[in-house]
């Protein structure tokens, strides 16, 4: 249950960036960048937690890095708020609001009890967090630790740490590297979720559940992909012929590959597995002849691809995989897949019952859909912006148009049937007044067939499909 409220919050970040979107080693800042150091060798002030705030506002540098060693700490002071994601412990706060740059160099709990977990949200989003050490007796790191910690450098894992949990370090783009200790047991994939300045993951002799290579993290036999560092710099990527699966967000935000050279052994992509790979302008997987199925949002937001190949093994492809590939111009899908089907670049069910995805780069300028649809998936058509005509007036068996099925496709006129259509209301099936950024997203019209059965209610269900409701003057009719 868990993991999929994670996968719904990520998939909720990545339409927020549609319609609008490690442990690390330590840097010490007077040193070099790099995995090793942790600012170890400098000599921290040690602070009580009764006194923290006090010291940090009368005696703490503005300027200069401060290290600290934090004592008698009550435990519920570490404790982030779930209820309020925007909130951190109140050690955190303490941190956050003071604005001084800190590396805390030891946490230490009243009453000498042992710190075996950093709770959820307990970091968050400190960006003057700028390194820590965690104690040694640390066993646990949870959801959202130091999420929005843009300032941090690196992170000292200590040796009995058994698992690091959903979101840890998202959004930390000045974590370089990472050293996972021998005794790390479960890492969760989205834990560096856009950590885009993440070069290389190692991981120490001895552990039995991960492996690396060249800075990407794998399970320990390397069937699993789990994290391809974003800030790599290298611009082409061979997945080892040993790999079965690509983790949820695995390549996510790996900006600067531009092409990747899949094994025939892939068997599965995961939710968000290339999200957000500008670079790449081109994915041939029609030789994974054992690739069955491609999660949600897969290859959104990767604005620089053209063109996709799938296989004819593929039998499940999740919501919205091409959501904002603002360049894509065909999709092609081999002979012989009984799942799917590409007439003209466009992908539809094996039946050309249900049309997923119409490519919004394609060149064309209108587009007659065929008879045989009776469902438009979401987003099918999302910023389709050179098309001027989209005609289903044929579609007599159309059943459902999905939600933001026509969104930013600002130059278009769709012609609807005249059949009963389920269209869910405010769903913004034909764009909104104003996307966030003050931008129009509607259709151009929407044309309704002259003398339409009245009981379908078309105009009202077009009206209500946007919020706020789409205008009488876009709506038309055809004889």
């Amino acid at each position: 249950m868990k993991k999929n409220k994670i996968f719904k919050g990520l998939a909720l970040l990545v339409l927020t960036a549609v319609l609008s979107i490690g442990f690390m080693g330590c840097t010490d800042p007077a040193q070099s960048a790099g995995g090793a150091n942790t600012g170890s060798k400098i000599k921290p002030i040690t602070v009580k937690y009764s006194e923290l705030e006090k010291w940090l506002k009368n005696s703490a540098s503005a300027t200069e890095v401060n290290y600290i060693e934090i004592i008698e700490i009550p435990e519920s002071a570490l404790k982030g708020k779930d209820s309020d994601p925007k909130s951190s412990g109140l050690l955190g706060t303490i941190i956050k609001n003071s604005e001084k740059k800190v590396f805390l160099s030891g946490l230490k709990l009243e009453g000498n009890k042992e710190l075996k977990t950093i709770p959820s949200y307990s970091f968050y989003q400190l960006d003057k967090l700028v390194g820590i050490n965690l104690p040694a007796s640390i066993e646990n790191v949870g959801e959202s630790a130091f999420a929005g910690c843009t300032g941090l450098t690196g992170i000292d894992l200590p040796s009995s740490l058994a698992s690091i949990d959903y979101l840890v370090f998202q959004g930390c783009i000045g974590l370089i590297s990472i050293d996972l200790p021998a005794s790390l047991k479960s890492i969760e994939p989205s834990a560096f979720f856009n950590c885009t300045g993440l070069t290389g993951i190692s991981v120490v002799a001895g552990n039995i559940s991960y492996s690396s290579e060249n800075g990407v993290l794998f399970n320990k036999d390397k069937t699993n992909l789990i994290i391809y560092p974003a800030g790599k710099a290298d611009v082409s990527y061979t997945v080892p012929a040993s790999v079965t699966s690509i983790g949820g967000t695995a390549f996510c935000a790996c900006e600067n590959l531009q092409s990747i050279n899949m094994p025939t052994g892939l068997k599965i992509i995961e939710v968000l597995g290339f999200q957000g790979l500008t670079g790449l302008s081109s994915l041939d997987l029609s030789s994974c002849s054992e690739l069955t199925s491609i999660g949600d949002f897969a290859f959104a937001l990767c604005t620089g691809l053209k063109s996709i190949n799938l296989p004819a093994s593929l039998t499940s492809i999740g919501r919205l995989p091409f959501a904002r590939c603002a360049s894509l111009k065909n999709i092609s899908v081999a002979v012989g897949n009984t799942k799917y089907l590409s007439e003209s670049g466009i992908l539809f069910s094996k039946d050309k019952t249900m049309l997923i995805a119409f490519p919004a780069a394609k060149a064309d300028s209108s587009y007659t859909i065929p008879a045989s649809v009776t469902s438009i998936e979401m987003w099918a058509f999302y910023n389709c912006i050179g098309l001027k005509s989209i005609d289903l007036s044929a579609c007599t068996k159309l059943s459902t148009i999905g939600e933001y099925a026509f969104y930013g496709s600002t130059d278009a006129t769709v012609k609807l049937p005249n059949v009963d259509i389920n269209i869910k209301a405010e769903a913004n099936v034909f764009g909104e007044k104003n996307n966030g950024k003050g931008k129009c997203t509607w259709v151009k019209k929407v044309l309704l067939p002259k003398n339409y059965t009245a009981s379908y209610k078309l105009k009202e269900k077009v009206q209500k499909s946007c919020a706020p409701n789409f205008p009488d003057e876009r709506i038309g009719e055809y004889e």
